[in-house]
């Protein structure tokens, strides 16, 4: 059981590729397909924390990739959606320096650091959850003035979680400069 759920993340990252390609194919109901897929990786998503906790598998490895993957398919979604102009520029363009400044700060303090991890917060997590549900409005009912509220709201948290982060890596920062 220690190993299903760093397995579990990387099927999530397996699925990215598919995902794209299904989304861009010209397949009979590609963006419902697509959505299907955005949707088992979230269920993998939640199967591989759940396990990773129930049975006590949380391994650094997972902790690293886990959220790697998050972001990876999160890119991924706003990118095809960006790509069919059903997302506003500026947004994309906000989530990818958010998340490209977070997957840079966390592999330097990973690798860096003494295998430094900052796992993610209550504001990440609900920016998560939100986030899925923006984006599935956006495949559902592109253009709708609730999937722009939601994506509003998911945008909002996603960055109270990046300030949040910053703090605590400020932090952990400061404690190792002051240990001799």
């Amino acid at each position: 059981m220690r190993y299903v759920p760093n397995i579990l993340t990387v099927i999530r990252m397996l699925l990215i590729p598919v995902f794209i390609w299904i989304y861009l194919s010209s397949i009979p109901n590609h963006h419902l397909w697509a959505l299907f897929i955005f949707l088992l990786a979230g269920f993998t998503d939640f199967l591989d924390g759940y396990i990773a906790r129930k049975y006590e598998a949380v391994t650094t490895v997972g902790t690293v990739l886990d959220p790697l993957a998050d972001k990876l398919m999160l890119l991924a979604a706003l990118g095809v959606l960006f790509y069919d102009q059903d997302l506003p520029g500026f947004i994309f363009i906000i989530m990818v320096i958010k998340e490209s400044i977070l997957m840079i700060t966390g592999t330097i303090m990973y690798f860096h650091d003494d295998q430094v991890v900052i796992p993610a917060n209550w504001f990440g997590k609900a920016a998560t959850i939100v986030f899925t549900l923006a984006i599935i409005l956006l495949f559902a009912i592109p253009g709708s003035s609730i999937s722009y509220i939601v994506l509003g709201l998911a945008v909002g948290l996603k960055l109270l979680a990046f300030f949040s982060y910053s703090k605590t890596m400020l932090h952990i920062i400061r404690k190792k400069k002051q240990t001799p």
